[in-house]
Parts: structure tokens; C-alpha cells; sequence
């Protein structure tokens, strides 16, 4: 269950052809994701008590549409900010979004619509795949 509803594996393969610039604006206005100061060190809290506990912590971005990914005007100044962050602590970056380095077509299939994930299990999959293909190791 997820916040649309149901199952998402019961819903369509996303189809670029619906993507609605003009719907995606009512939501986010500027097409910017932005960088909130207080939700960052939410973040870096977060990726310091995974630390202190011991736990591996690997950031990824996930899968989107290339209509999607072409109209936010911030995603390079967003993506910097977690490599930098990756970097500072040591920890693995994979992304899966269309310029990052795990990218495949085969990620269009399963995405719910043009930034959401609709086939958890099989993106899970892909993930573990990539992790174990690279030497992540956990």
C-alpha cells in the first residue's frame, strides 16, 4: 500500500506521453526541489546515528522519468549536495536517475508515474544487483 491507494503493481506502466508539466506545477510551482537547512541536518543526524550504530548506510536516488528529470531546475545543485555528503562520510552514492551512473532504460518499466516507483520488488532487485555487481559491501 502506498499513498495512492491499492497496489501499485495493479496500476499502469508510466507512458511519458501523460506526463502533465502543468499538474507537476501544482505541486511544486518554481520545478525546484529546493534544500531545506533544517530537513539537511535531519539528514546528516540521521547518517550520524547510523554511524554511531554501526549501520551501512548506502545513498541512492531513485529511478525517474526523463520527461520528469528534465524540467527540475535544481536536480545537479540537489545531486551535489548528496555527492558531497557521500563524500564527507565515506558512503556509497548509487543513481539510478536517468544521467547517474546505475541508469538503465529497464528502470522506465517500473515506475507508477514519472517520479515513482511502482514495482518496489523488482526496483529492490535491481538495487541488490547493482550493490553486489559493485562490491558494496554490507
Amino acid at each position: 500500500m502506498d499513498w495512492w491507494g491499492g497496489d501499485p503493481k495493479d496500476k499502469p506502466v508510466f507512458d511519458p506521453r501523460s506526463f502533465d508539466i502543468e499538474e507537476l506545477k501544482k505541486l511544486c510551482p518554481t520545478l525546484k526541489a529546493g534544500a531545506d537547512r533544517r530537513l539537511y541536518q535531519n539528514f546528516l543526524d540521521i547518517i550520524e546515528l547510523c554511524g554511531k550504530n554501526g549501520i551501512k548506510l548506502i545513498l541512492y536516488t531513485a529511478p525517474e522519468s526523463p520527461v520528469f528529470t528534465r524540467v527540475q531546475k535544481d536536480r545537479f545543485k540537489i545531486k551535489d549536495v548528496i555527492v558531497k555528503t557521500a563524500e564527507r562520510y565515506n558512503l556509497r552514492y548509487l543513481d539510478f536517475s536517468v544521467d547517474g551512473d546505475c541508469y538503465s532504460t529497464n528502470l522506465d518499466r517500473l515506475l507508477f508515474d514519472s517520479q515513482h516507483v511502482r514495482d518496489a520488488e523488482g526496483f529492490s532487485q535491481i538495487f541488490l544487483d547493482t550493490i553486489q555487481k559493485r562490491g558494496v559491501a554490507l
